[in-house]
């Protein structure tokens, strides 16, 4: 996992402009993957299809 910890502490100086350890960037990538993991769910195609019907109906573009 160092690479990826290497990315998160990267990205952490360039956004925060602030040094963090890797012990510490790995900690944020796993709290982040752990996140995604609980959060994101892929949207079925009926989801999509109802989502595209409530778009019209309201008159937003697609």
């Amino acid at each position: 996992m160092r690479r990826k910890s290497d990315r998160q502490h990267i990205i952490n100086r360039k956004r925060f402009g602030k040094e963090i350890g890797y012990h510490e960037a790995y900690d944020s990538y796993m709290k982040l993957l752990t996140l995604m993991k609980a959060v994101y769910r892929p949207m079925t195609k009926e989801g999509l299809e109802k989502l595209e019907d409530r778009r019209k109906e309201l008159g937003l573009k697609e």
